[in-house]
This record gives structure tokens, C-alpha cells and sequence, in this order.
């Protein structure tokens, strides 16, 4: 049985700069205003081609929309990519991501209060890494042992298509009749509850045909230790 908290959710305490904050679990308008962050530090694509520039020639400006489609079709990054997660890591990125995770529970917070934790005072150090690392894990409630399966390396197989936000949301309004307004307000947890029906994740990694246990262990060493690691038959490493 899974604990309550994944569909009653609770704020968590997370030390920063030497006093305790509340942070909720993060909901899908909190992801929303992330990603409209994001998609604020995306440059326009089609920015000065949408017609065609004097002294280009017709083949250099086709070469250029070419490019530029290129830009488009891989689209802004986004949370939970690794686009993301570098421009959220940097000082403008880590503003918005407390401004955001700290609003909930400590609207007394101004603008000047949050970047002064990123950025410190003369009387307040500015958070530490680590700090950033816990208030990030309790605002998106990672789970452990993905976390954990993750520092060992284990890589988990290819299950189908992935599928966009909208199309996940409009799969649970249409299951649940839900209004999208409603939608919005939830937590991931909740909105992952919803998705599986509350079902319990199954963790561990399946096997693939023709792997045993023991190839997949020795697989998965291989993926810690690196691909020179080899098992050694007296039992050391």
C-alpha cells in the first residue's frame, strides 16, 4: 500500500540559507508557469525570415527556413529535459524555480526575498547547491527509488511512444469528467494517481527476452562501473 501523502498531499520543510521554508508538491499551473519561463528565453525561430531578407538570395533563404524549421520542430526546452534543467540551474532559472515552489505557503515572500536567497546579502548567505538539490526534490517529489535506480545505472527499456502533456490531460478529463480548470489545480502525484488509477508502481527492471538474472545484473554493473567492468569468478571486483 502506497502512502496517503501521494493523493493527500502535505508540504514538506526544506532548510534554505539557514531557515526553515514550506514547500508543497508541485502542480501542473506551477509546471505551466516554468515552461511559459522557458518558452520566454526561446528565440523566435522565424525571427527576420518571414520575409525574405534583402540581399539573400532565394536558394539562402530557403537554406535558412530549412534551419530555422529545424530550430521549431525540436521546440523550446522544456521541464524535465535537459535543456530545461540547464537554464533552470542558472541564477534567472533558480529565481523563478523558488518563485514559483515558495508562493504557496509563503506568499509574504517578495521578489526581493527570493532572490535574495539565490543570490545572498550581506547579513545571509545564498543557498547552497545541495539546498537547491532538496527543495527541488521535495517540490517535484522524485521518487527514491527511480532516484536510486538511476546513481546505479540501471536503464529501463523503451515502453511504446511517449505522449505529450495536452494529450495525457485530455485522457483524464475524458476518463474522469473532469473540467481542464480542475486539471490544472492538481498535484503530480495526484494527476499520477489519476493516470494509473492509484495503482502502486511496480519497481525493479523486466527482463527482456532472452536475459537472465544474472546477465541482467551483470548488465547493470557494467552500467555503474562502465563498460570495461568485468566479473571476477573469485568473487572480486
Amino acid at each position: 500500500m502506497g502512502p496517503l501523502t501521494a493523493i493527500v498531499p502535505r508540504a514538506r520543510i526544506v532548510r534554505l540559507s539557514g531557515k526553515d521554508y514550506r514547500i508543497g508538491e508541485a502542480r501542473l499551473s506551477d509546471l505551466a508557469d516554468l515552461q511559459s519561463y522557458l518558452d520566454a528565453r526561446w528565440p523566435d525561430p522565424a525571427e527576420g525570415l518571414r520575409q525574405q531578407p534583402e540581399g539573400m538570395t532565394l536558394e539562402q533563404w530557403e537554406a535558412a527556413l530549412q534551419d530555422a524549421y529545424d530550430v521549431a520542430e525540436a521546440g523550446p526546452p522544456c521541464w524535465g529535459t535537459l535543456r530545461g534543467a540547464i537554464e533552470l540551474a542558472s541564477v534567472e532559472g533558480a529565481v523563478e524555480m523558488l518563485r514559483v515552489a515558495l508562493r504557496h505557503h509563503h506568499p509574504e515572500l517578495t521578489a526581493a526575498d527570493v532572490v535574495a536567497l539565490v543570490t545572498g546579502t550581506e547579513d545571509r548567505p545564498a543557498m547552497t547547491g545541495e539546498e537547491y538539490a532538496e527543495l527541488r526534490r521535495a517540490f517535484f517529489r522524485r521518487d527514491p527509488t527511480e532516484e536510486i535506480e538511476g546513481l546505479l545505472g540501471f536503464v529501463h527499456p523503451q515502453q511504446g511512444t511517449p505522449i505529450g502533456w495536452p494529450q495525457a490531460i485530455c485522457e483524464v478529463a475524458e476518463a474522469y469528467h473532469f473540467e481542464l480548470r480542475y486539471i490544472y489545480t492538481l498535484t503530480l502525484s495526484e494527476f499520477a494517481a489519476l493516470r494509473t488509477g492509484g495503482k502502486p508502481k511496480v519497481s525493479g527492471i523486466p527482463l527482456v527476452d532472452g536475459l537472465t538474472p544474472e546477465k541482467a545484473i551483470e548488465q547493470q554493473k557494467k552500467n555503474f562501473y562502465g563498460p570495461e567492468w568485468q566479473s571476477n569468478p573469485k568473487g572480486g571486483e
